[in-house]
């Protein structure tokens, strides 16, 4: 990065080799980037930003934590529930992702959705849909309090 800043700066840049002195001027160099594996990079004229795209464990859960939240809110629209309304929150499903997701992130999960109690079975009035979070089976149902 100190090349492209000093040829912007100065229109040339130098460079020592075999005791000598050449003058690189800007038609001479042609600079690129190259991404690694695992990581995101973008370069700008004087600056440079390395993401890194691993996912961990952790970060799936996270996400399919955030995917379990617009799943409920979509439903709780869809059941013409008003913004404010507290629900009863049921969750069900055969993924052990889905599952430990749930049980990490519940606060998150609960306080986001106006969530105040989490049932087993679906009362007979409760708002139900099987999803598909990340690709992973649940069904979930919401009830109003």
């Amino acid at each position: 990065m100190y090349i492209k800043a000093e040829l912007e700066a100065n229109r040339s840049f130098q460079v020592e080799a075999s005791g000598e002195t050449y003058t690189l001027e800007p038609s001479e160099i042609d600079m690129q980037t190259q991404n690694r594996e695992g990581f995101f990079v973008e370069v700008d004229a004087k600056k440079f930003v390395a993401l890194s795209t691993e996912l961990t464990h952790e970060l799936v859960l996270e996400g399919m934590a955030r995917e379990l939240v617009n799943k409920i809110q979509n439903m709780r629209k869809e059941a013409d529930f008003n913004v404010s309304d507290r629900i009863k929150l049921s969750v069900n499903t055969s993924s052990a992702l889905v599952a430990e997701a749930f049980k990490t992130h519940r606060d998150y999960i609960l306080t986001e959705t106006l969530t105040t109690e989490v049932v087993e079975s679906p009362g007979e009035n409760a708002f139900s849909f099987d999803q598909k979070l990340n690709g992973e089976p649940a069904t979930l149902s919401v009830e109003q309090v």
